[in-house]
C-alpha cells in the first residue's frame, strides 16, 4: 500500500509540473456583416478597426455568464508596408500597436455592481495574414512572445473586471476575417493592402491544464487519500 501511495504522489507531483496547454476560454461572433475595416495608403501601413455589438461567452475562469449585446471595439495601427513572402503566396501586415475591448451593456453593468469591462487586450505586433496572396479571407493573430517575420516580438496584456490573469500565461488570440470586400494583394516589391471591409469570428486563450491532466491528477490524489484512510482504520483496529 505504501508503494501505491508513493507512486500516486510521484504521479501527482509530475502532473503539477507539466506545462499548461493553451485552451480557449472566450469566444465571440459579430452580429453584423462587414464590421472590420482596413484603411491604408500604399507603402504607409494602415489601420484595422472594428466597432459592433457581439455576444460574449467565457469559459474556464469562473465566468459562466453569456453576455448578449456586448460592445466590441478594436483599433490597430501599422506604420510599415505589408510584405509578400513564400514565393508571393502569402502576405503579412504587422500592426505595431493595438487595443481591443469587450464592454458589457448597461443592463448587465447595473446587475453586477457597475462593472462593465469584460475584457481589454493591449498588444504589440499583431499580424494580419493573407493566404494565399490575393484572397478575400485573412486572419489576424497575436501570440505573446512570438517573433514576427520582420524580427519584432509580440506582446499581450489582459485586464478585466471579472477575470484574474495573475497566473495566466501564453496569451494569444485570433480572428478569422472572411469575405473581404476586395482582393487583398501585396506585390513582391512591397506595397499595401487595399482598403477593405470584412466580418469574422474570433477567440481568446490562456494556458490552463488540459482536462485529462486534471483527471489524472484527481485520480492520483484519490489514491493517496484512500491509502491514508485505510491506514487510519488499520491503526484503530490494532490499537
Amino acid at each position: 500500500m505504501k508503494k501505491i501511495a508513493r507512486a500516486a504522489l510521484i504521479a501527482a507531483a509530475t502532473l503539477v509540473t507539466l506545462p499548461a496547454q493553451a485552451a480557449t476560454f472566450a469566444e465571440f461572433s459579430g452580429a453584423a456583416a462587414n464590421w472590420f475595416s482596413y484603411t491604408g495608403a500604399p507603402g504607409d501601413g494602415g489601420t484595422l478597426s472594428g466597432d459592433t455589438t457581439v455576444n460574449f461567452a467565457a469559459f474556464g475562469l469562473g465566468f459562466s455568464d453569456f453576455v448578449q449585446n456586448a460592445k466590441f471595439t478594436l483599433t490597430a495601427s501599422s506604420n510599415t508596408a505589408p510584405s509578400a513572402w513564400a514565393n508571393n503566396m502569402n502576405a503579412t501586415q504587422v500592426f505595431q500597436t493595438g487595443t481591443l475591448t469587450f464592454t458589457a451593456p448597461d443592463s448587465y453593468k447595473a446587475a453586477h455592481g457597475g462593472l462593465s469591462n469584460l475584457l481589454t487586450v493591449t498588444f504589440t505586433n499583431g499580424a494580419l495574414n493573407v493566404t494565399p496572396n490575393g484572397s478575400t479571407n485573412v486572419t489576424f493573430a497575436v501570440t505573446n512572445g512570438e517573433q514576427q517575420f520582420d524580427g519584432t516580438v509580440s506582446t499581450i496584456s489582459y485586464s478585466s473586471d471579472f477575470f484574474d490573469f495573475t497566473d495566466a500565461t501564453d496569451y494569444d488570440f485570433a480572428f478569422s476575417l472572411t469575405g473581404a470586400s476586395t482582393d487583398i494583394v501585396v506585390q513582391p516589391q512591397g506595397g499595401s493592402y487595399v482598403n477593405f471591409t470584412a466580418s469574422g469570428p474570433g477567440s481568446f486563450a490562456a494556458a490552463v491544464p488540459e482536462p485529462d491532466q486534471w483527471a489524472m491528477l484527481l485520480v492520483g490524489f484519490g489514491l493517496v487519500g484512500g491509502s491514508m484512510r485505510r491506514r487510519r482504520r488499520m491503526s484503530m483496529v490494532t490499537a
